[in-house]
Order: structure tokens, then C-alpha cells, then sequence
């Protein structure tokens, strides 16, 4: 807790809770200006995990020290569920309160045969801003309920782009994008699947060179 300007440089981990972890309590100020450059996550719970505890909710304070996260070249290898938590749920990112995060350069692999429980491999969550995910690799979940999901409602992410994704043979709904969200924009993102729908919004993103086939739904929107 309360970590500052920490760089980690090609590390790897495996069958963890989570692989790395950026974080704080509640009652602590949050880890921030954190570089990394090479992880490698292999069967961890999840496998990339940045948050601010006590700081997710609507009624939460926004947090003040959750800020400021640059990684690039991540790989995330079948994030599994773990009888440590047996309520929780495996995830290749979650991004949770913190603002100004750049992820570039993201190998997402998954086990098709594996059971994900109609789940999301990769969230943005719980109030956070400012979010960008470029150069995504994603595959192998077929068992999950969507690749990427951006999460709505009163605690909503806000200001995400994701740029240069690229996601094939994957889960039933490749990104959802949930209710009352600004300012999320998808550009040259490229999408291939036989699932369900491969864009489903229920706010309105911007979208440039986007393309979604093989689904049966290559794109709903229904913005409220």
C-alpha cells in the first residue's frame, strides 16, 4: 500500500490469486506511477489485478492516489478459478477506481474446454477513468461469457479506448459495453467469432474501423 514510481521489468508467476496486483486497502493511499514492461501470468486466479479497496462504489470516495499505470508486453495464460476464493472469478485484467492506465502490447490466451461460468475475461470497472488497452491479442475462451467488458451503472468506468484489438475464436459476446457510459472508443478493432454478438452496447461508443464477423449479432446497440 502506498507504493510510488515502482518499475517491475519481465517477471513471471503462476497459479497465484493473482499474478501481479496493484493495490491498496480501504484505509491506505493506493500503489501509483507503476511501469512494467514484460510479465508473463501463467494459470494465476487473476492474472492482472489493479485496484482500490473501498473506493468501487457509487456511495465510495473517489479515490486520490489510485493513478497512473503503464505496462506493456503482459501475457495472460488461462486465468483459472481457485479454491482459495470460491466465490471469485477468474479474470485476465480487472482495471477498478484507478485513472490514467495504459496497457500496451496484451497476449490474452485461453483454454477453450475450460468453464469460465459465463464470465468476462477482462473488466473495466468500478469508477475507473481514463483506461486504454491497445495492441490486445485475445483467444481460446469459449466457455466465457465476453472477452471485454467496459461495466456500467452508477459506479461506471468512464473515458476508455481500445485500440488495435484484435480477438478470434473467443467467447460468446466479444465486447460489451454497459448502460451510461461517456466517452468509450473503439478504433481498428477486428473481432471474429461464431458466438452470440460480437459488439453489444448499451451506451453509444465511437467507432472507427471497426468490424465484427461471424457472429450471429455483429452488433446491438441500445443505448439508454
Amino acid at each position: 500500500d502506498g507504493s510510488r514510481d515502482v518499475w517491475l521489468f519481465n517477471n513471471a508467476t503462476t497459479r497465484c490469486f493473482g499474478g501481479l496486483e496493484i493495490k491498496a486497502h480501504a484505509t491506505s493511499s493506493a500503489a501509483s506511477t507503476v511501469k512494467i514492461v514484460g510479465h508473463l501470468s501463467v494459470d494465476d486466479h487473476r492474472s492482472f489485478n489493479f485496484r482500490h479497496i473501498g473506493h468501487h462504489q457509487a456511495t465510495d470516495p473517489t479515490s486520490q492516489t489510485a493513478y497512473n499505470i503503464i505496462a506493456t508486453r503482459l501475457i495472460a495464460q488461462t486465468p483459472l478459478y481457485t479454491p482459495l476464493y470460491q466465490n471469485s472469478k477468474p479474470r485476465a485484467l480487472i482495471v477498478s477506481a484507478y485513472r490514467n492506465v495504459v496497457i500496451h502490447d496484451f497476449t490474452v490466451l485461453g483454454d477453450p474446454y475450460y468453464d469460465y461460468q459465463e464470465q468476462p475475461v477482462i473488466g473495466i470497472q468500478y469508477k475507473a477513468r481514463n483506461v486504454t488497452l491497445s495492441q490486445v491479442k485475445m483467444s481460446g475462451f469459449r466457455q466465457a461469457k465476453t472477452d471485454i467488458q467496459v461495466f456500467g451503472g452508477d459506479n461506471r468506468a468512464e473515458d476508455v479506448r481500445l485500440i488495435d484489438v484484435r480477438i478470434e475464436d473467443s467467447a460468446k459476446h466479444g465486447i460489451t459495453i454497459g448502460p451510461n457510459i461517456e466517452h468509450v472508443r473503439l478504433t481498428n478493432v477486428a473481432i471474429k467469432g461464431d458466438g452470440t454478438v460480437g459488439l453489444n452496447a448499451k451506451s453509444e461508443p465511437e467507432l472507427e474501423r471497426f468490424i465484427a464477423t461471424g457472429y450471429k449479432v455483429p452488433v446491438r446497440t441500445h443505448a439508454t
